[in-house]
């Protein structure tokens, strides 16, 4: 028997009520105009275990079987964690790709996070990694024909507008709110940065020639269906203390 491999072309073709835009949050994993979903935070969960046996092992003696007692616990440790994080990734891609055949998001400079931004450093490294995040939901959504558009990172998507498109200059990193000096919108900081990420990446899959259909009447079908499947993997996943709610539909 020879097998072939089959190859899933990119649809040229998709509804936009099954597209979605998310921006990265410090205080949450992805947030849309119609959801926020936070990450579970799997390292600062276990971080003060991590801590703890970090300073048992320093104090053994080297070469001692109780000091590789200690790090053989702290290696278990940190492999529960990984899987915790690659499942839960795993999971949380298969869903996004099932649901919508467009998915939008910001090409995040995550050097630049580690440097500058501790605590959100801590999100994109350590609770889960972003990259790892981007490289198996491309492929997923690769194989379901649907597309995944990395917005340019130096895309304004906080300083603008949503509804009059004016770019406000005096919008800081620190203000969660702001109002458009121009046409008096006052907007939440994430929700509009992702609106206009969404839009800014429906210009990009235009620019690639393909035709976006405008189906109002279905509008939110995707995202209440993602929802729904959303809150039975964190359901299953229930014995894990989160920090903050993993999941909220707007």
């Amino acid at each position: 028997m020879i097998e072939t491999e089959h190859t899933i072309l990119p649809k040229q073709v998709i509804r936009e009520k099954n597209i979605i835009g998310f921006d990265m949050s410090a205080s949450n994993f992805l947030i849309a105009k119609e959801v926020e979903l936070s990450s579970p935070r799997w390292y600062r969960t276990e971080e003060g275990k991590l801590k703890k046996l970090h300073r048992a092992l320093s104090r053994k003696k080297k070469g001692s079987s109780n000091r590789n007692k200690v790090r053989v616990k702290l290696a278990r440790l940190y492999e529960k964690i990984g899987n915790r994080k690659l499942d839960w990734v795993h999971k949380l891609t298969f869903c996004m790709s099932q649901h919508f055949e467009g998915i939008i998001l910001e090409n995040l400079n995550i050097k630049g996070i580690q440097q500058f931004n501790s605590g959100v450093s801590k999100s994109v490294t350590l609770d889960f990694s972003w990259n790892q995040f981007i490289h198996i939901l491309k492929y997923k959504m690769e194989d379901r024909g649907g597309h995944l558009v990395l917005v340019d990172r130096y895309f304004p998507s906080s300083k603008l507008c949503s509804k009059c498109g004016f770019k406000s200059k005096d919008v800081k990193l620190t203000d969660r709110v702001w109002t458009c000096p121009k046409c008096s919108a006052h907007h939440d900081r994430d929700i509009n940065a992702s609106i206009n990420i969404k839009k800014e990446g429906l210009n990009c899959l235009k620019n690639n020639h393909i035709k976006i259909i405008n189906d109002d009447d279905a509008a939110g079908t995707a995202v209440d269906a993602f929802g729904e499947d959303i809150r039975l993997m964190l359901y299953q996943q229930s014995s894990v203390n989160y920090e903050s709610p993993p999941f909220r539909a707007g």
